[in-house]
């Protein structure tokens, strides 16, 4: 059985499993999961992306009380399963498509699919403070097709393509999203869509505010996005600051990069003079 064919039969099994009404304790689900973790270890390595991100999933309930009903657990169940299958068939797509026994020039494509990518979903009239990010990006070697940012002629879509397609074949990578909120964002299906594509594909992220965003607005709290996960408002502040550090960070470790910490510190003071502008 060719890998492609084993990883059908594993996310096959999904919708059996969310018939037979199991828990995340059942036997059938346990050998399940046991085996898509086998999988995707033998395929992209135990410390790999795709693996951390099944393990992000959740099979089960995050609070309950002793006398909570097994039909709770059941479709906690569900729901994680539903999930997986989402993200499971994304990484089936990729192997469907650029199956490495084809070519050398197909291994080359399946290489560059796992690389990271990150999408910088913003609404086009807070092109200021994206265009800071993206300098920021660049300056610690973020190369130009590594950055989705369509306010940019060197990020944009490219010609011809159909964006919302291109978006979709994005999100089957390994995508990190920087959500740049304002209350336009709220007001915009085309950001709301990216925003569900990310939930749905269990995306990592960051919040990134401008500083005018008004997070009592009633849309934000219909995101499926969570409220209490730390964001960075870009006010200019000793907390933006640091937090545009971490993301550097986080960035840096994500792609492997090397970069030159004076040249980053004149780029961080450069990029909060911008966002003070």
């Amino acid at each position: 059985m060719t890998k492609v064919n084993k990883f059908k039969s594993i996310i096959g099994e999904i919708d059996q499993l969310i018939k037979s009404n199991i828990t995340s304790l059942s036997p059938e689900f346990q050998a399940w999961k046991v085996k898509v973790e086998r999988f995707l270890i033998s395929e992209y390595g135990g410390e790999s992306y795709e693996l951390k991100e099944f393990k992000k999933i959740r099979f089960s309930l995050s609070i309950y009380a002793l006398g909570t009903p097994e039909s709770e657990f059941v479709a906690a169940c569900k729901r994680g399963l539903e999930r997986a299958k989402a993200i499971l068939s994304t990484y089936l797509d990729e192997l469907e498509e650029f199956d490495v026994n084809e070519g050398e020039g197909d291994v080359k494509k399946v290489e560059n699919l796992a690389k990271p990518l990150i999408l910088l979903s913003h609404r086009s009239t807070d092109k200021k403070y994206g265009d800071a990010i993206e300098r920021l990006l660049s300056s610690i070697g973020i190369d130009n097709n590594q950055l989705i940012y369509t306010s940019h002629p060197l990020h944009k879509i490219p010609l011809d393509k159909n964006i919302y397609e291109y978006l979709r074949e994005s999100f089957g990578r390994k995508i990190f999203v920087i959500v740049l909120w304002s209350n336009e964002y709220l007001d915009s299906p085309a950001c709301l869509n990216e925003m569900g594509a990310m939930w749905v594909t269990l995306s990592d992220y960051t919040n990134i505010y401008v500083p005018t965003f008004d997070f009592s607005n009633p849309k934000y709290y219909q995101c499926a996005v969570d409220k209490n996960k730390m964001g960075a408002v870009l006010d200019g502040s000793d907390n933006c600051k640091a937090s545009m550090v971490e993301l550097k960070n986080k960035i840096v470790d994500m792609f492997d990069l090397h970069i030159d910490e004076s040249q980053w510190i004149f780029s961080l003071d450069q990029f909060m003079e911008d966002i003070s502008d």
